[in-house]
């Protein structure tokens, strides 16, 4: 008996599962794949949240989630292939589409399917920018100077902390100047990050003849269970 096609009636092959080539793949069960992909996108600092982890908003990233959302069905997978399609020069959040090549085979036929997926930022605020612009800090540093220090140094001092502050923030968001006060022989400037204040203390004692003082304080419990503690350095310049 001679095959045909019975969706189109078309008599000459190839045929998948008793349909002609054209038919079988306008059934749309090739691969399983979403429209549209949701993603939080911190309006801070332009972070995503990738995997569960507030990452840099990178073509990779982006890529990286579509990937992992393109299912087999009829389909065996062998390549996923994305590219990101853009309204404008350079990776935003809003207007992203990611444009899949899916390539595999059928019953041991190679084919390949190509759809367009919609990339949909939702605009929240990350947990290291609510803590920063809530005035959380983990750490103080109060700076002092040997006799009356000057605006003038003072002003030096606390530009060469931003600097060094700065280049630990790509690693660590809290790495930031939460506020600055004014203090008899020198000033106290609080630090969103434990670790950062820990490392601009011995960053700023290099050109000290004084050892680092240490405390701490404790400020209640975590949700959970564990002690908080709030640190304080004092470098004497």
């Amino acid at each position: 008996m001679k095959q045909f096609c019975p969706e189109c009636g078309k008599e000459k092959g190839p045929f998948l599962k008793g349909f002609c080539l054209d038919c079988f793949k306008k059934k749309g069960d090739l691969v399983s794949a979403p429209k549209e992909i949701d993603f939080e996108h911190c309006k801070k600092c332009g972070k995503a949240r990738i995997r569960g982890k507030w990452v840099e908003l990178t073509e990779e990233g982006l890529e990286g989630l579509v990937k992992e959302k393109i299912k087999e069905k009829e389909m065996k997978i062998e390549n996923r292939m994305v590219s990101l399609i853009r309204e404008a020069e350079g990776v935003q959040a809003q207007g992203l589409k990611a444009e899949v090549t899916a390539k595999g085979s059928v019953d041991g036929m190679p084919l390949t399917e190509k759809l367009v997926v919609a990339l949909k930022p939702k605009d929240v605020i990350c947990v290291n920018c609510s803590r920063v612009y809530g005035n959380y800090y983990e750490a103080t540093i109060q700076v002092r100077f040997g006799g009356v220090s000057l605006k003038k140094t003072e002003d030096a001092v606390l530009k060469r902390m931003a600097s060094f502050l700065q280049r630990l923030h790509a690693k660590d968001p809290l790495a930031v100047i939460v506020s600055e006060k004014k203090q008899r022989n020198g000033f106290d400037v609080l630090i969103g990050s434990k670790r950062a204040a820990k490392l601009l203390a011995v960053h700023l004692a290099k050109d000290s003849e004084h050892d680092i003082k240490r405390s701490f304080s404790l400020e209640g419990v975590d949700k959970a269970g564990k002690t908080k503690k709030r640190f304080t350095f004092c470098v004497r310049l």
